[in-house]
């Protein structure tokens, strides 16, 4: 997108759906987590801050 060339990032949506689902993944997993709709799928970005959030992180999805 435009904004990404400039070094901007890209508008979060403001689906109020799509953000109480943010929401509620933030919640869940005690990090920021952000969804991207793109059509019929999209994608899921979930943020740490170091190895251990990572490890919790993966243990929460039983692949720790």
């Amino acid at each position: 997108a435009k904004a990404e060339r400039q070094g901007q990032p890209e508008p979060k949506t403001e689906d109020p759906y799509v953000k109480d689902l943010e929401t509620r993944m933030r919640e869940a997993l005690g990090t920021r987590v952000q969804l991207k709709p793109r059509g019929r799928g999209g994608s899921i970005t979930i943020g740490y801050h170091d190895a251990n959030e990572l490890d919790r992180l993966l243990d929460l999805f039983g692949a720790g």
